[in-house]
């Protein structure tokens, strides 16, 4: 932050992706803790991303759909640091399939997942945490939209939106803010596997985009980077879209905006 002292940053699911892009856009000013879950030379190549900026990193593995698991991650991390600044929950839930035939198990651990290791993370680390620490949780369109196969993460996302409005409520009074990104269509690995499975899915999900490109990892931390900074301090208990203006446009094609830019749109209906 401006006072330049350097603080400490938790980053769930940081050894790749979204995650990785904010451990790095944070490390100018913060010692990072780096949880991965399985692929430890990622983590070690954004480890090392982050100590090229200046910062003290720890790598730890941890799953966070394991309670004890997120509990040692915690303890870990303030055994380090002390206290941890900044909490950043970006690690998600691979589950998808729909909801009409799921089960128990599979509801309970997306939800688990998203918001239980959330909650989980934040009873353990708030009460160190002091005036001006930042929380920020990474959603997703798919609590907001229903997506093909994304029933249950979104579930769990639409929980976790729920509780950054109660947290920001609840630790307003000591000057900690909570709030929530929403990555659009945003080039990830798992983005380019589904996008594998699915060719020719990504000129039309493009064509939804009013500015007319899929998102980047660097586009998600430049906004966790100001909400996690001096500058947003009366920024709390809300909810920024990072998707291009694809919730704002979600009805329109490119090519209509395209014809609109062009001068030749005409206002028949949809479709005719």
């Amino acid at each position: 932050m401006a006072d330049g002292i350097r603080r400490a940053a938790l980053v769930t699911g940081s050894g790749r992706g979204i995650g990785r892009a904010i451990a790095q856009a944070l490390s100018a000013d913060h010692n990072i803790v780096l949880q991965y879950r399985a692929r430890a030379d990622e983590a070690e190549m954004a480890a090392a991303a982050c100590r090229a900026a200046g910062a003290e990193v720890l790598i730890a593995q941890a799953d966070i759909a394991d309670p004890v698991s997120v509990a040692a991650l915690a303890d870990a991390a303030l055994a380090r640091f002390g206290r941890i600044d900044t909490l950043v929950q970006n690690a998600a839930t691979g589950l998808h399939w729909p909801i009409s035939i799921s089960g128990w198990d599979q509801i309970a651990q997306s939800v688990q997942v998203l918001a239980g290791s959330f909650a989980e993370l934040v009873k353990r680390l708030s009460p160190a945490m002091i005036e001006g620490s930042r929380i920020v949780a990474i959603s997703g369109l798919d609590q907001k939209f229903a997506v093909s196969d994304h029933g249950l993460t979104g579930a769990g996302k639409a929980a976790l939106d729920a509780m950054v409005r109660n947290l920001a409520v609840e630790l307003g009074p000591r000057g900690i803010t909570v709030n929530s990104v929403v990555p659009g269509a945003t080039r990830t690995e798992s983005l380019r596997r589904a996008m594998e499975r699915k060719p020719g899915a990504e000129q039309p999900m493009v064509d939804c985009i009013p500015l007319g490109r899929m998102g980047e990892p660097e586009d998600v931390a430049k906004v966790v980077r100001f909400l996690c900074s001096a500058e947003a301090q009366f920024v709390t208990g809300t909810s920024i879209l990072v998707d291009g203006g694809f919730s704002a446009g979600i009805i329109w094609t490119r090519q209509q905006r395209i014809s609109m830019q062009a001068g030749t749109w005409s206002d028949r209906p949809l479709g005719q």
